[in-house]
């Protein structure tokens, strides 16, 4: 498992592929899972929480704010700024890159997640079915 700083979490989630990245002694972390459409997305949390999810293309996919203390607050901002792929996408269309209020409290945000959370819980469900079947084939 790969430790790496908080704003280099994701890309180094991205970089290892099969493997979680932590940061902050495991308090951050970050790991890859596809959909059944094999779109892939870096799942990144703090403690138990899930907070967002990047997708292989740059799109941030916010799943839940936490408890909205400062390390959460500066977590996101760090991840999202120095995250290569989204800062990518955002240029390529001209989009102007917030933090963690914009992301958390905005009306698309709460538009978006019924719809895109949906597509987040079915990659998690993939990534966890697969790492059942993986053990029982061990066995």
């Amino acid at each position: 498992m790969p430790r790496t700083t908080i704003k280099n979490i994701a890309n180094m989630a991205f970089d290892h592929k099969s493997e979680e990245a932590t940061a902050s002694n495991g308090a951050w972390w970050a790991y890859l899972a596809s959909d059944e459409n094999g779109y892939v997305f870096c799942h990144v949390g703090h403690y138990s929480t899930h907070m967002l999810s990047i997708a292989e293309d740059g799109t941030v996919v916010p799943v839940s704010s936490g408890w909205g203390s400062v390390t959460d607050r500066q977590g996101i901002n760090s991840i999202l700024h120095h995250t290569d792929r989204v800062r990518a996408r955002h240029a390529r269309e001209g989009i102007v890159l917030h933090g963690y209020h914009e992301l958390f409290n905005t009306q698309s945000w709460r538009d978006g997640v019924a719809m895109d959370a949906r597509r987040v819980i079915r990659a998690e469900k993939k990534a966890a079915k697969q790492a059942t079947q993986e053990a029982l084939d061990v066995l």
